[in-house]
Order: structure tokens, then sequence, then C-alpha cells
């Protein structure tokens, strides 16, 4: 038993190698993060290894810091981990998101995937293909991540806002009028006024022709009020891992127990390895 886990670990451990290069005292501090991972979870040890690998190699993240975020990474419950991972640590390089903010925003992104039923690696894609005219806008990570999870909840079009967005950003800028303080007033407005052929014309100077009638639409149905939303992602601290757990029944706790017991196995059978190759050699 000791020497089939240690097979399996000396695999997944060539993988991480094979796909980002770490050597040396690097990989030997990934295999203890990813061993730590793999004997608190009910997963794999090639996704421990793999979700573990991404980020070292893409944010330099080590010890306890990214066995707890490589937790979660590995229980949002998505196909594939580690691609989450590259993902995720895109929009931690798009929003300048610090490594030590990383688990709490992470908890934020899943709250709005589960109260809008918008899959999180597509909220991921969308906040950062349109982070940076959101940012340009006055826009947090939150409100980003509230708006796309609420429009694509109520059905509205992310990339013909966006659009629109766009095209109001480049009439404030001409005008000299702050964007953040411009798509809120004009949101306010058009929010506000009885006359709907007034909010429509209103709607169509500021967002263009084609796109005005429905962002004028989109405004007056309420669709860019997400303050519940984002008041709702403030206590979201510790929402991947509470999910988790709360679903783990006899299978995952099984799972748990076994993978304790193969991280302690793993050394024994890396010291056979090690010595039927200096046999192998000698032979």
């Amino acid at each position: 038993a000791s020497f089939k886990t240690a097979q399996e670990f000396d695999s997944a451990f060539d993988n991480v190698v094979q796909q980002t290069g770490i050597t040396g005292a690097a990989l030997e501090g990934l295999k203890t993060d990813a061993k730590a991972v793999f004997s608190d979870l009910p997963v794999d040890i090639d996704k421990a290894a793999g979700v573990m690998g991404v980020l070292k190699q893409r944010i330099d993240l080590t010890g306890e810091s990214a066995q707890g975020l490589g937790k979660q990474l590995l229980m949002m419950g998505t196909d594939d981990a580690a691609a989450s991972t590259e993902l995720y640590t895109r929009v931690m390089g798009d929003w300048s998101i610090k490594n030590e903010d990383a688990g709490v925003t992470l908890d934020k992104l899943f709250k709005v995937s589960q109260t809008t039923g918008v899959g999180i690696d597509d909220l991921m894609s969308k906040v950062v293909q349109f982070g940076s005219p959101l940012r340009l806008m006055g826009y947090s990570i939150e409100e980003s991540a509230a708006m796309f999870g609420k429009w694509e909840k109520e059905g509205v079009n992310a990339e013909l806002v966006m659009g629109s967005l766009r095209i109001a950003a480049g009439k404030f800028a001409d005008a000299g009028v702050p964007l953040k303080k411009g798509l809120r007033d004009t949101i306010s407005e058009i929010a506000g006024m009885d006359d709907a052929s007034a909010a429509l014309a209103k709607g169509m100077e500021i967002f263009g022709a084609r796109a005005g009638p429905d962002m004028v639409a989109a405004i007056r149905e309420g669709r860019f009020e997400i303050d519940d939303l984002v008041k709702a992602m403030g206590d979201s601290e510790g929402a991947i891992m509470d999910t988790a757990q709360a679903t783990w029944d006899f299978g995952e706790r099984l799972q748990v127990m076994k993978n304790r017991a193969k991280t302690a196995l793993e050394p024994i059978g890396a010291t056979m390895m090690d010595t039927l190759g200096k046999v192998v050699d000698k032979v």
C-alpha cells in the first residue's frame, strides 16, 4: 500500500513539474502544501497537486495561505479545478487583488454564483473580460460580479450592456464629465423619469441608438440595482468551505480518512522506491 501510494504521489508531482517547470526547494514546498490539502479533502492527489502547482507558478503563493486558497478552489465544484485556478489568478492579476485577500474575494464571487445561478467560471471570465472599462467607470470587483450575476439571472445581454457603457464612457470623456459620476447620474435620471419617451430619448442620446432602448429598459426595470447582492457578499467569508462540508456524507468522510492514511504511508513508499531505484541502477 505504501509503495502504491508513493507511485500515485510521484506521478502527480511529475505532471506538475512537466506543466510548470517547478523544481528543487520550490517543488518540495509545493509537495508539502499539496499533501496538506489532500489530507483534509475528499480529492485525488493529482487534483490537489495541480491546483497547488498553478498557485505557485502564477502568483508564487505557498504555505498556509496557499493551502487555504487551494482548498477553496478544489471545493467550488467546477469540472476542472486547475483550469478554474488559472482563471482566478487572471482575476487577481486583472483587478490587482493581493494574495492575502484572495480567499475572501473568491468567497464573494462564489456567493454571487450561488445566489444568481451563474457559473463561477463564467462569472470570473466576465469580470476579466470587462474589467478595464468597469474600473474606469468606478465599479469595484464586488459590484461588477453582482451586476453580471444579476444580469445572467434576469436574462440581460451582458455584452450588449457593456458595449453601451463603452459608448457612454466615450461621451462622458469628451464632455469632461467623470465617468463614475456621469454614469450614475444618468442611470438615476432615467430610472426616475415619469415620461417613458423622454427616458428613451435620454438613453439613446447617451448609450447610442442601437443599444439605447435595451439600456433604458434594463435601468427602468431595476437591472442595475445591486445593493442587496453586494451587501450579501459582505457576509460570505467561508462560503465555499461551509457549503462543501455541509454536503459531506459518509463517502466523503471515508475518503478523507483514506487520504490521511495515504499521506502517512507515502514517505515509507518513497523510501522503498528510492531504494529499489538504486538497486535497479546497480543491476
